[in-house]
């Protein structure tokens, strides 16, 4: 018998899509000229953290990815879903064109990988 387990997600679940934590992105609001770091991404939005009062729930922004400083996606478009009392703040992309998602799609995938090797690394290490 295997350790692999796989449930199926509920209907209920407010997650889409696999989120991968995002280091060394950042997304920059364009229209504020304001820089902030991703906590977490996945095709269908990401989460940051930030003291910024110009977000406010529903409120659409254009936007840009930047990895490692660096534009890597540029005019996307997101929403503000939800803002929770700790300051993080989560938003859904809007209408992305197919190029724009298999970039996207790329990235998470590359994150998911670095996620996977420093597990892998941290448990050969104990």
């Amino acid at each position: 018998m295997s350790d692999l387990e796989f449930t199926m997600p509920t209907s209920n679940e407010r997650r889409r899509a696999f989120r991968a934590k995002a280091y060394g992105i950042s997304v920059a609001f364009e229209e504020k000229n304001v820089t902030c770091d991703i906590l977490d991404v996945s095709v269908t939005g990401f989460a940051i953290k930030t003291e910024s009062l110009f977000l406010k729930e529903g409120a659409e922004h254009s936007i840009s990815i930047q990895v490692a400083g660096k534009a890597y996606l540029s005019d996307l478009t997101c929403r503000v879903v939800r803002i929770l009392d700790n300051g993080i703040i989560g938003c859904d992309f809007r209408t992305l064109d197919r190029r724009q998602e298999a970039r996207l799609d790329r990235l998470v995938l590359e994150l998911q990988k670095r996620m996977i090797a420093k597990k892998k690394e941290k448990d050969a290490a104990k």
